[in-house]
């Protein structure tokens, strides 16, 4: 019994902040379930399977997740456009600004995997690196390998063929 006590008093207490409309924002805003358990006294699994297991609460939370998921991918793109104008930017800068995107595409995946799944056919994934392959075509370039039309010759530094 004390279990259906806690059960209402949970409900009641989510209601009296606005109901399914409360949470749905919370959820959006990035507030996480188990931060509300813990300001509610009970578990976050306790909190999760009761919310889960009332229609109005799973559906918004399942809106909600898919809104975090959009404001975290919106987070990703402000974080990138804002390396762009990083004066003097270093290595460890880039890694940082990298790792932070990183976690975000991952949040967003989870958040919602029907939108922001990273490979969603399970199949190969092929990763290149233009920037790489840039750099040695360049490299190539200069060291006069690049043959662009095939009539191209290697020249000696003295400029004679």
């Amino acid at each position: 019994m004390a279990g259906k006590a806690l059960r209402k008093k949970l409900l009641a207490e989510i209601d009296g902040r606005g109901g399914p409309e409360w949470l749905q924002d919370y959820i959006a805003e990035g507030g996480k379930i188990s931060d509300l358990a813990t300001e509610l006294g009970c578990s976050r699994s306790y909190l999760s399977r009761h919310l889960n297991a009332h229609p109005d609460y799973k559906a918004v939370i399942l809106e909600a997740r898919s809104e975090y998921a959009d404001r975290l991918a919106d987070e990703a793109l402000d974080i990138a456009d804002g390396m762009a104008e990083v004066p003097n930017i270093t290595r460890e800068q880039v890694a940082v600004a990298k790792e932070r995107i990183d976690i975000r595409k991952w949040m967003a995946s989870v958040n919602d995997p029907g939108r922001f799944r990273v490979n969603n056919n399970n199949g190969p994934s092929v990763t290149i690196n233009v920037n790489q392959l840039h750099l040695e075509a360049l490299k190539k370039h200069r060291d006069g390998g690049i043959v662009i039309d095939a009539t191209a010759t290697r020249q000696d530094e003295g400029g004679q063929e």
